[in-house]
């Protein structure tokens, strides 16, 4: 089993990261969050820093990525 990660999402604010996190893990995908402390710390540094970083296993890539397509169909600009 491969321990390496894969960014499969970026997002400016840490609750539209943390609504996707629990969708995929009620589908048994790992999820790991990059930088949502510094950034709900100061939101203000979420563009400087390339915002909230949704993680996956590489394996569960592919899944996840299907998943968030779905999602997307839904999504209102």
């Amino acid at each position: 089993m491969s321990n390496k990660f894969k960014t499969i999402a970026k997002y400016q604010y840490s609750t539209e990261a943390q609504i996707i996190k629990g969708r995929l893990e009620s589908e048994g995908i790992k999820v790991f969050l990059f930088d949502n402390f510094t950034i709900d710390t100061d939101p203000l540094v979420s563009n400087a820093i390339g915002g909230i970083k949704l993680k996956v296993l590489s394996e569960d890539a592919m899944k996840a990525q299907h998943i968030l397509s779905t999602i997307q169909e839904y999504a209102l600009d």
